[in-house]
């Protein structure tokens, strides 16, 4: 243990940084003795670190002896220890040599790298101290070794795309070394490597970078980083990384089924935000709403939950996953014909005033037309109200089967009545069957009932890329959601825009419609494929559940039942 010498106080200062040399330096004419602990014997320039790490300067160039700097300050003595630990009640330093006593203790041992609660540390690259700095070079000039050797152009793409995260100082001159590099360096280093391919991405997680300094100061940092072809994302907090990509946090907003509300937090999302790639809500009125939006700025919307017709038109303003509504049932007819050869005649149920029941309607009549059946649509106004004039007339067509595309509290109502009335065809199907809550409204009367469902769990499908089917229910459940088709079909837009954007290799809604006009695949979610005049979805097709013992279970088609 080393006890204080003399009378003089003894002050101890763990760090070797720019705080603590300072306080030494400032206390060289005091009646203190100085002891200086640190685990390098060099003190380093910390704004500099971006030039070692970019292979600017040398290590040696920005790294001093501590003892060379403390040549001046006769009061202070430098010890190389680690130190492990503080007695408070003792007044000892504990390193790994022993114990330093003091009177006054000086902390000024810097700071870690803050990864906001994510366990990043394995797979990001940090850059706090000389090693770090050194590490990242390596690893910097190692993917573009690895890069020129890669004979797949995807591939090779992905090493030479460098990801920065934060737009703090380091960030930002990180970001714009690494672009000189590129610029300078790399292309009389590497003249068969095609460079044009390489990119420098910085995240930011707020709407801003160097946060904290002028306006003035921000906007210039950003125009020249834009001029260097640094690629800034703003909004994009990350939530995970791994050897092959960075996962960002989404960013989301409650529109409370509400269009109004649900406009505004597509303005937020667009202007505030000013997220890459914009999903839609839950719900066509809802989407249409939206689209008017995205429109208006000219941004891509990736629908998920709007399966009207109507929301697509010529122009590429939004990319639909969802097979749609006009489509609904189209394969119902083929089922219904390997369960009855003789059924002929059909009836469709739909309010009035619905645009979505409209639609169904005639899709229903067009589809069975082709399949050789009679169909003929029946409305009402309201529920229950319209109830009894609605079976008069159903009793009077006498109908093989019964279709109905209604919300989902007129479907249960309507179904609720035909069964009470012992007018229920075998073949009977409503569109709201295929949610859970169906079950639990009818119960035993469910029995038998058929639905549409754009997607099911239990539905197999020979995936081109992405997780299966049973993969996606369990993170939809680990996630406390219920693994049905409203989830699902959020998953699959994230999916698909995902694939798209490695594919046109930026975040670039013109980049990224022409990738998903390209794209003929098949996900969990089924097959994908879009109309490239409208976005409408032409690939995907409904999958058909029946109730048996009151659980929902796939029928058609029979490629995936």
């Amino acid at each position: 243990m080393e006890e204080p010498t003399g009378a003089r106080p003894s002050v101890v200062i763990v760090g070797a940084g720019f705080a603590g040399l300072r306080l030494a330096r400032g206390l060289s004419r005091a009646p203190v003795g100085v002891t200086i602990l640190d685990r390098h014997n060099y003190h380093t320039f910390v704004p500099l670190l971006y030039q070692v790490a970019t292979a600017g300067l040398e290590p040696e160039e920005i790294a001093q002896p501590i003892r060379h700097i403390l040549r001046g300050v006769p009061n202070a003595r430098f010890r190389l220890n680690t130190v492990i630990g503080v007695d408070l009640g003792r007044r000892a330093v504990i390193t790994d040599a022993g114990e330093v006593r003091y009177d006054y203790l000086v902390l000024a041992a810097g700071s870690t790298t803050n990864y906001f609660g994510q366990d990043l540390a394995q797979v990001t690259s940090a850059l706090r101290d000389l090693d770090d700095a050194e590490r990242l070079r390596d690893q910097v000039l190692g993917t573009f070794e690895a890069a020129s050797a890669e004979e797949d152009a995807a591939r090779c793409r992905q090493l030479m795309t460098l990801i920065v995260v934060g737009g703090g100082p380091t960030g930002v001159e990180l970001a714009g070394a690494l672009a000189e590099l590129q610029r300078h360096v790399l292309p009389h280093d590497y003249p068969d490597l095609d460079l044009s391919s390489a990119r420098i991405l910085l995240l930011e997680a707020t709407d801003r970078i160097l946060p904290g300094m002028p306006k003035a100061l921000q906007g210039k940092a950003q125009a020249k980083l834009s001029e260097l072809g640094v690629e800034i994302r703003f909004g994009a907090p990350v939530a995970d990384a791994d050897a092959d990509g960075v996962t960002l946090r989404g960013i989301h907003y409650d529109d409370a089924s509400s269009s109004e509300r649900a406009m505004a937090a597509a303005e937020k999302l667009i202007q505030v935000d000013r997220v890459h790639v914009l999903i839609g809500p839950y719900g066509s009125d809802l989407t249409r709403a939206v689209v008017g939006v995205a429109r208006e700025h000219g941004r891509l919307l990736w629908n998920h939950g709007g399966a009207v017709d109507d929301i697509h038109r010529p122009g590429h303003s939004v990319v639909s996953i969802l097979t749609p509504v006009s489509r609904y049932f189209g394969g119902f007819f083929e089922l219904v014909r390997s369960l009855d050869v003789h059924a002929r005649k059909a009836v469709v149920l739909h309010r009035r005033s619905s645009r979505f029941g409209g639609l169904a309607a005639r899709g229903a009549q067009a589809a069975g037309r082709r399949a050789g059946f009679v169909v003929d649509a029946l409305t009402y106004s309201r529920l229950p109200e319209d109830l009894l004039q609605l079976l008069a007339k159903l009793r009077r067509q006498q109908p093989d089967l019964i279709l109905s595309a209604g919300s989902f509290e007129d479907d249960c109502a309507v179904a609720q009545e035909i069964i009470a009335t012992g007018m229920r065809t075998r073949p009977f199907a409503l569109t709201a069957a295929a949610i859970r809550e169906f079950g639990e409204t009818l119960g035993a009367d469910a029995e038998g009932i058929f639905a549409p469902s754009q997607w099911e769990p239990e539905a197999r499908y020979m995936v081109d890329f992405g997780p299966s089917a049973s993969q996606v229910a369990r993170r939809i459940r680990s996630m406390g959601a219920i693994a049905d088709y409203p989830a699902a079909q959020g998953y699959a837009a994230c999916l698909i825009a995902e694939h798209c954007l490695k594919e046109a290799g930026r975040a670039d809604d013109e980049a990224l419609w022409r990738a998903a006009c390209s794209l003929d695949c098949t996900t969990f979610f089924g097959r994908f494929r879009i109309n490239p005049r409208t976005g409408i979805q032409e690939g995907h097709e409904m999958v058909w559940i029946q109730w048996q013992g009151g659980r929902k279970v796939v029928v058609w088609p029979p490629s995936v039942a």
